[in-house]
């Protein structure tokens, strides 16, 4: 079974709630678990949250974890009691599902959104635009937080995950204009917008088939002379005594390490795009850039 479970690239099977307990509890043995011990353990685990389910029940969800190779079962020689094992995928599948969860659970509300882009008019000193431009690099897009964006703009142009401008055409969000990567430019002109915004930048964006550098050139390009460019990026976590808060703080960073950035590594980034004109500053755990075309 973890033969087919390689073959199929386990990263988020379809488990339920009762598999992915029966799972986190299987991982902290050290040894192969009798099956109805387990069922026990998991029951002890939800008795306060969701009624008690069958025995068939459970063993069918552990059938489907053998199935999908996460699991294996063997039979106790001196008995006939099955006994179950966690396999290599297991721990693997867990951390994933963890890490999902955090990266999606921790988002930029809108009251925060406003925040730091207030912060950032203050450090331009412009309070409202023409045209300003945002390329958008997560894989999930916060659609809210883009029509926010026209609070500050009269005109807003968004450059997606070509796999998100399904959703942005279904919901229909009037005076955005959507944008597009031709032979490895973005389409618009040279000089035309007054602010370009890289969001959620990252070392390996896998945008597009272009690296965080040539966007941010082709940010460079678009804007005006005297016009801005700004980079947001989650800045590192600082090191607490607390055991408990460490060890999630730690799963956190982990998840996020892909946007972590220090603001020498930003500064680097905007003289390899050949903006000499730059700030950067943390603002509440984003470290932002902001730099000038002269």
């Amino acid at each position: 079974m973890e033969e087919s479970a390689q073959k199929k690239n386990i990263l988020f099977p379809d488990l339920s709630i009762v598999e992915l307990i029966a799972l986190q509890i299987l991982s902290r043995h050290t040894e192969p678990i009798i099956r109805h011990t387990l069922m026990i353990e998991v029951n002890q685990f939800l008795k306060k949250s969701t009624k008690e389910f069958s025995t068939s029940s459970f063993y069918n969800s552990l059938t489907n974890l053998e199935r999908q190779g996460l699991i294996t079962f063997t039979r106790k020689s001196s008995s006939k009691q099955i006994l179950v094992s966690p396999t290599s995928y297991t721990l693997t599948v867990i951390d994933k599902i963890f890490r999902l969860f955090l990266r999606n659970i921790i988002i930029n509300d809108s009251a925060f959104t406003i925040q730091f882009s207030k912060k950032i008019l203050e450090k331009v000193g412009v309070e409202h635009f023409e045209n300003i431009f945002m390329i958008i690099l997560e894989e999930r897009t916060n659609f809210t937080n883009i029509k926010l964006s026209k609070k500050f703009a009269d005109n807003v142009f968004i450059l997606l995950r070509e796999e998100n401008y399904d959703v942005f055409n279904k919901l229909g969000i009037e005076n955005l204009n959507s944008s597009k990567i031709i032979h490895n430019k973005i389409r618009e002109p040279n000089d035309f917008f007054d602010l370009v915004v890289l969001s959620s930048y990252q070392f390996r964006p896998d945008f597009y088939g272009m690296s965080r550098i040539d966007l941010l050139k082709e940010a460079k390009r678009i804007v005006k002379p005297g016009g801005v460019v700004v980079i947001t990026a989650r800045s590192k976590l600082p090191l607490i005594k607390n055991f408990y808060a460490s060890e999630l703080l730690q799963t956190y960073s982990k998840t996020v390490k892909e946007r972590t950035f220090t603001e020498q590594q930003m500064k680097n980034d905007l003289l390899k795009a050949e903006i000499s004109k730059y700030e950067i500053f943390d603002y509440n755990g984003l470290i932002i850039g902001i730099g000038w075309k002269e």
